[in-house]
């Protein structure tokens, strides 16, 4: 019924508190070359900001401004519903954002994760600021709250004024919401989905595994191994047979269990074809070990891009502020590359025979309509 509350309210929260408008907060925040916004996802939603060591105490204050006393604005959260609601109506341009909104309907039946969580045009008209008031209040609790501060600054003054930032929140956790698990796949799920387009696109997916499974890194592995423009999808069936525009695979694990997926975007005649080559590809995956240099050559990329990633404070924060909010912890963000080095042919190919069972998958066909 408020599927897109937490979405919505990511949008209007940083627009405006008890005493500044959001024109008044972001010249504000310009003065210490910063800025503040708020995000939604599948698992959390938050508030961050970004500024200027030199401008600490000034930073700090407007983040605990915007993080305790939002307004909702009435005004601010019917412009921010247009841009949303806009949003919804533009998903079909884009065939991918198209293709997963359908792929998560047929792989979740029974589990939020089936609902986009920007919302429906339905859900989100019926939104008010007090709804978006009762999520708020519910999630921002003492007990759900993990903070993160990366910069130039000293560690345990921070500690201090975060405390006193985040101290008048209230205690304990709340309720946890009742989610109902999904049920394994039995057979395959088929999707035939008509659009205005010339590509055909071909979603191939299976559930996958939560932020905390062992085999998560495996399953990272095989996707950087089959896709990537080194990948074996890529290679053989862009470069070598010419059945796709683009190719590649994923794996995205989230506190419930995630997804694999591969995508391909190709010629409706070659559609066929292009389905058998990714069938091959997934059971010689998890029939073979993969080779040494493979292996290799996919942990190297995985680390070095996340090592490339980490160049920002914000990013270190972000990966912190995960690690630790979903129970892997904080002490992850240094053994990441090593983990993921550690890798073998065995932990891939019994992460794949486990995961990737063809006979129990989503096909979802995204077809150009019949002119």
């Amino acid at each position: 019924r408020n599927n897109g509350v937490h979405h919505l309210l990511a949008r209007v929260w940083p627009r405006g508190t008890r005493n500044r408008s959001a024109l008044e907060i972001a010249e504000a925040m310009e003065e210490i070359a910063g800025r503040c916004s708020a995000y939604s996802g599948r698992n959390s939603f938050g508030v961050s900001s970004t500024f200027l060591s030199t401008g600490l105490d000034r930073g700090l204050e407007l983040f605990r401004e915007v993080l305790l006393e939002p307004s909702f604005d009435p005004d601010e959260m019917e412009r921010m519903r247009a841009l949303t609601l806009e949003a919804i109506k533009n998903i079909p341009d884009n065939p991918l954002s198209l293709g997963f909104l359908h792929f998560h309907r047929a792989l979740y039946r029974r589990h939020p994760f089936r609902l986009p969580m920007i919302g429906t045009a339905a859900s989100v008209a019926r939104l008010t600021p007090g709804k978006l008031r009762s999520a708020y209040r519910r999630g921002l609790r003492g007990g759900n709250l993990v903070a993160v501060a990366v910069g130039d600054f000293d560690g345990g003054t921070m500690m201090r004024r975060l405390e006193r930032c985040v101290g008048g929140l209230p205690g304990g956790a709340g309720d946890p919401p009742q989610v109902p698990q999904e049920s394994p796949l039995e057979g395959v799920r088929k999707r035939r989905i008509p659009v205005e387009k010339e590509q055909a696109h071909l979603l191939l997916g299976f559930l996958g595994a939560r932020v905390t499974d062992p085999d998560r890194h495996a399953l990272e592995m095989i996707s950087a191994i089959l896709g990537g423009q080194s990948g074996r999808l890529f290679m053989d069936l862009r470069d070598r047979q010419g059945l796709a525009y683009s190719v590649t695979a994923w794996s995205q694990e989230a506190l419930d269990p995630g997804f694999f997926a591969v995508y391909i975007g190709t010629e409706k005649s070659k559609l066929a074809q292009a389905r058998r080559g990714i069938h091959d590809h997934l059971r010689r995956i998890c029939d073979e070990p993969v080779p040494l240099e493979e292996i290799d050559r996919a942990a190297r990329y995985l680390a070095g891009s996340f090592e490339i990633g980490l160049q920002r404070g914000g990013a270190v924060a972000t990966r912190i502020l995960f690690d630790e909010l979903y129970g892997i912890g904080h002490e992850a963000l240094h053994s990441y590359p090593e983990r993921i080095l550690a890798v073998d042919a065995d932990a891939i190919q019994e992460a794949a025979q486990r995961r990737l069972t063809l006979g129990k998958h989503v096909d979802l066909v995204l077809v150009p309509k019949k002119k």
